[in-house]
């Protein structure tokens, strides 16, 4: 048992869809909108109704992505930013891209501005790498070019063939793809696969989250990771977890 490692379980009636800390203080969102942690309790914010499926602090706010919108929180109050659904968001050159439909959009003011839309297929996923704004769909990325979308993104290797994507994060100077057979790994032009052979405790991962120090944690199916260097950390149900799947991880 390592005492410097503590956790504490705040059950729920139904399933957390996301979490995120945000000045001070530690939000998660479900099938009904947000709720706030006070103490070992969730209490309700009452000003996003419906359903919550990513939140995420960018920049000094904190937003909440539906399928009835988008809000931002500054601290003292939420904002409803657009009504279109909304997958997924990131933080790119100083403003806030979103995965909303079939394309890949730019919030300005209370609307949004497309930046490649008309896509074959749903994006669920954005990223800003390298400079570039990447998207997800469930069995590919892709990026934006000059207002163009680019399926042929690497130099050398491609992700696995028929393995399904479940969420991508920016660290550092590579950008993590989630899915259910292991992490696609890209740095610079080049893929590599992070599977239990190197390491990774559980292959069926489910979420991305930069922690502390600049480690990278990693849910899964069954628990969730710590990866720092090459080292893997497994946290699972019962002690640590208060169920096996981890929809969400959030650090402050």
């Amino acid at each position: 048992v390592y005492l410097q490692e503590t956790s504490v379980h705040v059950t729920t009636e139904g399933p957390l869809t996301a979490v995120a800390a945000f000045d001070g203080a530690v939000f998660a969102g479900d099938a009904e909108g947000v709720l706030r942690l006070e103490g070992e309790q969730l209490i309700r914010e009452k000003a996003i109704p419906g359903g919550v499926t990513r939140l995420k602090t960018l920049g000094e706010a904190l937003y909440a992505a539906s399928p009835e919108g988008l809000w931002e929180y500054d601290g003292s109050a939420w904002a409803r930013l657009a009504e279109a659904p909304v997958a997924d968001m990131c933080l790119h050159l100083g403003g806030i891209v979103v995965a909303s439909g079939n394309g890949v959009y730019r919030v300005e003011g209370d609307g949004l501005a497309p930046l490649v839309e008309d896509l074959r297929e749903p994006v669920e996923g954005v990223a800003s790498y390298s400079g570039a704004v990447y998207f997800r769909h469930p069995k590919r990325l892709g990026l934006i070019d000059r207002g163009e979308a680019v399926y042929e993104i690497a130099d050398w290797g491609a992700m696995r063939h028929g393995i399904t994507t479940r969420d991508m994060l920016s660290v550092g100077s590579r950008l993590v793809v989630a899915t259910d057979e292991g992490l696609a790994v890209l740095r610079g032009m080049t893929w590599y696969a992070v599977t239990g052979a190197e390491g990774l405790p559980y292959e069926d991962t489910t979420t991305l989250a930069e922690g502390f120090d600049g480690d990278l944690w990693i849910g899964t199916m069954r628990g969730a990771v710590r990866n720092a260097g090459d080292a893997y950390a497994y946290y699972g149900y019962g002690r640590w977890l208060p169920h096996d799947k981890v929809n969400g991880v959030a650090y402050d």
